[in-house]
């Protein structure tokens, strides 16, 4: 299992979503997260989509600072999840 970690320092620049997919294509991740995405979870579930990633956890950012989103892939379970304010935490087995 490849696990893709990157601080964003803003999931909204028109160049964030080229690279993380370019990344995504070169290492195959099958979970990634991403922190200081400073978005709104609607436009996280969009990032997700355009990344292919089946499921996600996300922490909405507070007042523009902040953020956290997971993705997931099909073939990676997670068993238990826990969000709070600037934490996600996960138990992730691959099936």
């Amino acid at each position: 299992m490849r696990v893709l970690v990157w601080n964003c320092q803003g999931a909204g620049s028109p160049l964030t979503i080229p690279q993380l997919r370019e990344a995504c294509n070169l290492l195959s991740p099958s979970v990634v997260f991403l922190c200081e995405t400073k978005n709104r979870d609607k436009y996280m579930e969009t990032v997700r989509k355009r990344l292919n990633f089946n499921h996600s956890v996300i922490v909405e950012s507070m007042n523009r600072s902040g953020g956290m989103a997971l993705f997931w892939k099909q073939e990676v379970k997670i068993t238990e999840i826990h969000k709070i304010a600037f934490t996600i935490e996960a138990h992730i087995y691959i099936r």
